[in-house]
């Protein structure tokens, strides 16, 4: 179960969005975004941040770690 859980997704959803296949795609991505910012608000929360303060940075920090991702795959032939 955590093996799955700590599976790499965004490239498996860039790699499907290339191949037309856009809705797939998008869920890999949006999967992967939404379990990195679960565990990234954990540890910052552990740290003494206030919830909603954790969960900003979490989700702010993950969608620039996944458009840096994204990005970077997407240049890719």
């Amino acid at each position: 179960m955590l093996r799955e859980l700590l599976k790499p997704r965004s490239y498996d959803g860039v790699r499907l969005i290339k191949q037309g296949q856009i809705p797939q795609g998008l869920f890999q991505i949006t999967t992967a975004t939404a379990l990195r910012t679960g565990l990234a608000f954990t540890g910052i929360f552990l740290a003494g941040f206030g919830k909603k303060d954790a969960l900003l940075a979490a989700f702010a920090g993950n969608l620039a770690i996944t458009a840096g991702v994204v990005g970077y795959y997407a240049m890719e032939d």
